[in-house]
């Protein structure tokens, strides 16, 4: 026999999970935002600016729609992640007219990053709601 069991078994069975867990996913969502506009590398671009989260469904989910944005987080053309980008130099030019060639851009995931490096802040907000649910 535990003492309290009972009760804490009662007290799992009231809880309302789907608040719990969008309350959680909200607030880790938040933190994941804020260290990917950390992470960004342009400071003060349209990318930065653009990156939000969102909840629906017991679904979190951090990111942006910038038309580039998957250029920056995977790369481009040598340096692509997985390898699928162009393999030889190519040359384009810039709004002010002027051309240049380039053989791609290195990966910067400051997305994928930002979710890691606070993993275990999520799993500290997880089980904070779920304590003080049970608390209650």
């Amino acid at each position: 026999n535990v003492k309290g069991l009972d009760e804490l078994l009662k007290k799992l069975d009231n809880l309302q999970s789907d608040k719990i867990v969008k309350e959680a996913l909200t607030k880790s969502c938040l933190i994941v935002e804020a260290e990917a506009k950390e992470r960004c590398p342009y400071d003060d671009g349209q990318l930065k600016q653009s990156i939000t989260s969102v909840v629906d469904n017991n679904i979190g989910a951090v990111g942006t729609n910038v038309e580039y944005a998957p250029y920056v987080h995977q790369g481009t053309g040598i340096y692509a992640v997985n390898a699928d980008g162009r393999k030889d130099r190519w040359s384009y030019k810039d709004a002010e007219g002027n051309w240049h060639s380039t053989i791609g851009q290195h990966p910067n995931p400051f997305l994928e990053t930002a979710l890691e490096s606070k993993k275990p802040k999520i799993l500290e907000i997880f089980k904070g709601e779920i304590k003080g649910a049970i608390d209650d």
